[in-house]
């Protein structure tokens, strides 16, 4: 497992350590944005990869992180009608002509799309 991640200095990387991994996405998770970027670099000698940013602790210390949700509504569109298993998901706030345009765009290449 290897897992790349932000850092002020460039790119983290964290590998073979499946734990180890999830401990850097969870600090990274809670860090966010910071106003001050050197408050991340302060003890990472320069040319490093970010590796002393994991914080140690047990683990079932860490925290989960919420799950990602839509930013909107999906409907859902039969690449090929009558197909239920071959479906592609589109904006539902997504304005009548473009919509019709983009299911029209689906359905004309379901070798694409399906």
């Amino acid at each position: 497992m290897k897992i790349n991640f932000p850092t002020p200095g460039g790119v983290g990387e964290v590998q073979g350590d499946h734990l180890q991994a999830r401990k850097c996405y969870v600090v990274a998770i809670r860090r966010g944005q910071k106003r001050n970027p050197d408050e991340d670099r302060q003890g990472v000698p320069p040319g490093k990869k970010g590796k002393e940013m994991v914080e140690e602790g047990a683990p079932g210390e860490m925290e989960t992180p919420a799950k990602v949700q839509p930013a909107e509504e999906l409907l859902n569109i039969e690449v090929i009608p009558g197909s239920p298993d071959k479906t592609r998901r589109i904006g539902s706030h997504l304005g009548g002509k473009t919509r019709e345009e983009i299911i029209s765009c689906l359905r004309r290449n379901p070798d694409i799309f399906s």
